[in-house]
Order: C-alpha cells, then sequence, then structure tokens
C-alpha cells in the first residue's frame, strides 16, 4: 500500500484511504517535464509554419504599384495579362507595359522609387533585397522601349554593383542617385542625372559617366553608341509624352495615396518625369 501511494505521489496523483480503500484524487503539482518539453516543440513547429508561410508569400515580391494612371498591364512568369491598379504587388520575372498615356510608380523593396513613362516597356530580371545580407542584394531590370525616372532606395547604396539597368543601347550603373532615362523614337538614348552619379556603358564599350563629381549631367547615346554630352537638359526630357493627369481613367492623388508612397504628391512628382 505504501508504495503504491508513494508511485502515485511521484506521477503527481493525490490518493487517500476512505474506509480502507485507496481513492484517486485529481492531480497536483507542476506538470511533469515531458510535458512541458512536447509543449515547447509544439510551439516551436507553430512558428515555423508561421515563418515560411509569410515567407512564401513574399517569395519573388519586388515592388508595390503605389501610383498607376491609365492603362498599365503586367505580364507574370506564366505568361497571363492583367490590369495594374494601385496597391498590386510586383514580382521579379515580370513586364510591365504602359500605355500611350500610362503611367505606374513603383516603390520597390528597398524603399527605391520608380516612374514609367507612356509606352514603356520595363522586365524585372531579377531582383532581391534583405537588409542582414546586403552584399548579396541585386536589383537587374531591362527597359525594351521608353523610359523612366529613378530614385534609388538602399540596395544601390549597400551594394551598387548590383544594380543595373539593361537596355538596347546602354546599361546603366548608379552610385545612389535620382536619375532619368529614355529610349526616344529616333533610336537614341538620352540620360539625366539630377542627384548622385550614374554610369552607363554603351554597346561598344564606352562609358559615360554623368552626375556629381562628373563633367556633365546629360547625354546622348546614339544606335551607334557614340556617346554625345550635353550641357543642358535634352528636350525628350522636359516632354510627359501628352499624358494629361486631369484624364486619368485611375487617379491617385488621394491621402491614402501619399501615405503609402511615403511621400505623396512631392515625392512622386519628383520621381516622375
Amino acid at each position: 500500500m505504501r508504495k503504491r501511494l508513494g508511485i502515485a505521489a511521484r506521477a503527481g496523483i493525490k490518493r487517500f484511504l476512505i474506509d480502507g480503500r485507496n481513492v484517486c484524487a485529481a492531480p497536483f503539482g507542476p506538470p511533469p517535464i515531458r510535458l512541458w518539453r512536447m509543449f515547447g516543440v509544439c510551439l516551436a513547429l507553430c512558428l515555423f509554419i508561421l515563418t515560411n508561410l509569410a515567407s512564401a508569400e513574399d517569395e519573388g515580391v519586388a515592388a508595390r504599384a503605389t501610383a498607376v494612371l491609365n492603362v498599365v498591364e503586367v505580364l507574370s512568369r506564366e505568361g497571363k495579362t492583367r490590369r495594374l491598379v494601385r496597391g498590386d504587388l510586383v514580382y521579379v520575372g515580370e513586364r510591365l507595359t504602359t500605355g500611350p498615356k500610362g503611367r505606374v510608380q513603383l516603390r520597390f523593396t528597398d524603399r527605391g522609387v520608380m516612374t514609367l513613362r507612356p509606352e514603356t516597356a520595363l522586365s524585372i530580371d531579377d531582383y532581391l533585397y534583405q537588409p542582414s545580407t546586403p552584399l548579396l542584394n541585386r536589383q537587374a531590370l531591362r527597359v525594351d522601349k521608353g523610359g523612366f525616372r529613378a530614385a534609388t532606395g538602399s540596395l544601390a547604396q549597400s551594394n551598387r554593383s548590383g544594380y543595373r539597368v539593361e537596355s538596347p543601347l546602354g546599361v546603366i550603373g548608379v552610385r545612389g542617385t535620382n536619375y532619368e532615362a529614355l529610349l526616344t523614337p529616333s533610336n537614341n538614348l538620352v540620360l539625366g542625372a539630377y542627384e548622385g552619379t550614374i554610369d552607363v556603358t554603351s554597346p561598344t564599350g564606352d562609358i559615360a559617366i554623368l552626375g556629381e563629381g562628373a563633367d556633365f549631367n546629360f547625354a546622348r547615346i546614339d544606335s551607334g553608341g557614340f556617346v554625345q554630352y550635353l550641357l543642358e537638359p535634352p528636350t525628350e526630357l522636359a516632354s510627359a509624352a501628352g499624358v494629361d493627369d486631369g484624364q486619368g481613367e485611375q487617379s491617385t492623388d488621394s491621402g491614402e495615396a501619399e501615405e503609402e508612397s511615403g511621400g505623396g504628391e512631392e515625392e512622386a512628382e519628383e520621381a516622375a518625369p
């Protein structure tokens, strides 16, 4: 009897002798150590699953559309086309195309901003931004027609060699900057650096450096790869290709758009052509 009562006590079971009978009562004391271990394992497993679900949801996200004007379409990696609206996510491997009066402002996950002009085709060939591994960050874009204005974010600051924008007439690299590039109908690439520095490698291998510390802020590269430096902004950059914001099918000047873009109209105007 004493032996049974001792075993029961060690197991956390309280027993009484009532009229000579051994009666079991409710457990007492803390749960056994193995229960705590099982609880810890279950908790860790749940956290792991939730973390991986969140990572899977964000995997491949490059940017968010913070402002959309008129027709802007996205071709997915699977070959499906969708109409882009404000707030939509844009993923690695997708291609954006703006209509004759379409424009879109993209905010990348590194807080960089890019505004596409009308009749522009931009592909996001590669993109990775992880603040914990800055040397692995990279951004590879390709412009086949049209143009854009961009204010680079943390990625270009932490790994300048990982940032590039390819075009048929030159490959653009940056050193933390605000710049503009446009492929003209006459098959020229016109460029302007407003803050920081950009370097552009032409198809012939010539390198044009524009912006802070350079002799020029503007340049034109022709179809033969010849670089012409300009003292004044080229007329093509001063034009917004006839876009009339007042005729937009979809305007995003609301306070919600300002809050999401992190700078409102002032920032949108700064990044827009």
